[in-house]
């Protein structure tokens, strides 16, 4: 069952020149059936041990993460991009050689949807024994605050660092894998015609996570790394949101995709694209250099001050401009994916929109982390730099 035909029943859409905002209940709600298939669980659990694999091959960089609270460092391997490589190639294989059908993922996003969640659970489950029997990172003393937050920071099997793994590999890659499979029924459904949204769209996709990939390493001084636990709201943020989420935009553009944009119009949301890519990487590039090593030639430069905690500051560069530059490019992005859809539906903005929510509660929980941190250090911070993500406006 397809997703988006589903939703565009009863969110509100644009009439013309009116937006119609009354809600419409679904005149057919998903059947059992179309919500469950053995065979789409079957293809996650082989998609996830596929990729568990290509983590463990020797191949790539070992790198270090943060210290740890007794002063080591986890050592990580960073083969993602690598690994994006043979699932694309190894996808198109099966496309062209094995004569697999695109259509039994596109045509089965809802079920294969339903069985992430399900294995998401499980996992999660399985996450909270490990903790309790393990015991490497203290519990809450809640088994319902572990099952969500995780009770442990950094749980692996073996050489696998779970937390890592499900951050950068299934569900990033899925959601590539995915934009081919809609891009290829876009294809049969427009009489073997692409339309340039949903060229652009698939390629801004292919371009992100490819990118991410490459500065796999970078996720490792991200929040979410080192302050979240293994739990619920990791592993279903990225094996159940981010593939099924994320291709929204591309599933509405299937039969969706509007008329009326001028090359001027694409050439604006490419230009708008790339600045957002811009600011967006040289940002997260600075942060990752400065927290893994402040005295490297990239950021000694720059200029910081100093805590009483001995932490520096960078304000100047684009860390100068705003408390969160990296924020502000990947909204900048977001936003250039949903302009491709037009405005005839809010659908393909609910990336954007949730993505803002998420960042806008982010940047408030993360100042309040940094002045409890740094106290005074903090607001003479903030008096330099006033502006959290949008400079002139917030």
């Amino acid at each position: 069952m397809e997703v988006v035909p589903f939703l565009l029943n009863w969110i509100p859409r644009s009439d013309g020149d009116n937006f119609n905002w009354a809600l419409r209940w679904p005149k057919r709600w998903p059947t059992c059936q179309q919500l469950w298939d053995w065979q789409a669980f079957y293809m996650v659990v082989v998609w996830i041990s596929f990729q568990a694999g290509l983590a463990l091959l020797p191949i790539g960089r070992v790198v270090e993460g943060l210290p740890l609270r007794d002063g080591t460092r986890l050592k990580y391997r960073a083969n993602g991009f690598f690994a994006f490589i043979v699932s694309i190639c190894g996808f198109m294989y099966l496309c062209c050689y094995q004569k697999f059908s695109v259509e039994l993922i596109a045509g089965k996003l809802l079920q294969l949807g339903t069985a992430s969640v399900a294995f998401s659970l499980a996992l999660c489950i399985f996450a909270v024994i490990k903790a309790r029997v393990e015991g490497t990172d203290p519990p809450s003393g809640s088994w319902l605050y572990d099952f969500f937050m995780g009770g442990q920071l950094n749980p692996r099997i073996g050489d696998l660092d779970l937390k890592f793994f499900f951050m950068t590999r299934p569900g990033l890659i899925g959601w590539v894998i995915i934009d081919f499979c809609l891009l290829s029924v876009h294809l049969k459904e427009n009489n073997m015609t692409l339309s340039t949204p949903m060229v652009l769209i698939c390629i801004f996709h292919f371009c992100y996570v490819a990118d991410g990939l490459w500065w796999e390493d970078n996720f490792l001084t991200g929040m979410d790394t080192a302050n979240v636990g293994f739990g619920y709201i990791i592993i279903f943020a990225f094996n159940v949101w981010v593939p099924f989420s994320y291709t929204l935009q591309s599933q509405y553009l299937i039969k969706n995709s509007p008329k009326h944009l001028s090359w001027y119009c694409y050439g604006g949301i490419v230009a708008l694209n790339a600045v957002g890519y811009v600011i967006y990487r040289s940002a997260n590039n600075t942060k990752h250099q400065l927290r893994m090593d402040p005295n490297c030639v990239e950021v000694k430069d720059l200029e910081t001050i100093e805590t009483s905690s001995g932490k520096k500051l960078i304000v100047s560069g684009l860390w100068g401009v705003c408390h969160h530059p990296n924020y502000l490019g990947d909204l900048i992005m977001a936003l250039s994916w949903c302009l491709l859809c037009g405005f005839n539906h809010i659908l393909p903005y609910s990336y954007f929109i949730l993505l803002l929510l998420l960042l806008l509660d982010r940047e408030r929980e993360d100042w309040k982390h940094c002045h409890r941190k740094y106290g005074d250090d903090w607001l003479h911070y903030c008096q330099i730099v006033p502006w959290r993500i949008l400079p002139g406006f917030y």
